[in-house]
């Protein structure tokens, strides 16, 4: 053997970052999940098949969109939300002290300061002005993914290298900008949705189709917000693989609920529906 074979021999294998490991799988999984729902909404039409339709169809639908389901027991309330964010919070805020006591203000530091602001503010709207329907369930397994990203997402900011972005970087000014931008929008958009309910247990049970602002542009324009709230968080962690990952399964994933939420829309009030609005993103999707 010459001394380069022996020296690549001697080298150790490339360690891929577990935050880009994580959010591959997300993606793949992002990938899959509708066309199992797909897949499901075709044995459901076949006798044979309908039980396993529903547990395929389950899977992938939770709130006000979902239908029958399999087992009833495998769900929890959607009002249980608020449980992401109180561990988004409690783990955004250990991971920035950690942060900002071994690094001062980093590229991390700075995330998941921005960070902090989302999730306080999601659990807010989540115990004082969102109102969900006294039926509405989701999935455990939709539970369970929901706590672990709430878990994984700071994990992931609290990787990131590199200083903190200079004052007058483009980066830091459109990443700000944008993560503000969607947070006023999405707040917006929650305050929006918890008008259309009333005060009583049946005027809360009862839906309404949204309307104003950004809701005459799309079905879900919260969701909208979302992206762009994470579209700043990527472009102020520096555009690193694993943060792009994570805007790429967001994307999907929303793009799919989005979807059925504005399929279930127009079945619901297809007269009242507006032809031109789009589930995501204006005038594309």
């Amino acid at each position: 053997l010459t001394m380069s074979a022996m020296g690549a021999m001697a080298r150790p294998p490339l360690a891929v970052p577990w935050p880009v490991v994580y959010w591959a799988g997300h993606v793949t999984a992002a990938v899959v999940l509708p066309l199992l729902y797909l897949l499901g909404r075709v044995l459901l039409q076949r006798p044979g098949t309908r039980s396993l339709g529903l547990v395929l169809v389950d899977l992938a639908q939770y709130g006000k969109v979902r239908g029958p389901v399999a087992k009833d027991w495998l769900h929890v309330p959607k009002r249980w939300f608020w449980h992401f964010y109180v561990v988004g919070a409690a783990t955004t805020t250990i991971l920035l002290l950690r942060v900002l006591s071994e690094q001062g203000w980093s590229r991390a530091g700075t995330c998941l300061a921005v960070y902090q602001v989302q999730v306080w503010r999601r659990l807010a709207e989540c115990l004082f002005v969102q109102k969900a329907s006294p039926g509405a369930q989701m999935h455990v397994l939709h539970y369970l993914l929901g706590v672990t990203y709430y878990l994984a997402v700071p994990g992931t900011l609290a990787s990131l290298d590199g200083p903190v972005l200079r004052a007058q970087d483009p980066a830091l000014l459109a990443g700000l900008a944008l993560f503000l931008a969607g947070n006023a929008c999405q707040h917006r958009c929650h305050v929006i949705l918890a008008g259309l309910r009333g005060r009583g247990a049946a005027d809360q049970s009862r839906y309404a189709l949204p309307s104003g602002f950004l809701f005459d542009l799309v079905a879900c324009p919260h969701y909208t917000s979302e992206l762009v709230v994470y579209l700043g968080v990527l472009l102020l962690g520096g555009l690193d693989l694993a943060l792009l990952l994570l805007q790429v399964f967001i994307f999907l994933e929303l793009g799919f609920s989005a979807w059925t939420q504005d399929s279930w829309y127009r079945r619901k009030f297809p007269e009242e529906y507006p032809t031109k609005r789009r589930a995501l993103i204006p005038m594309v999707f």
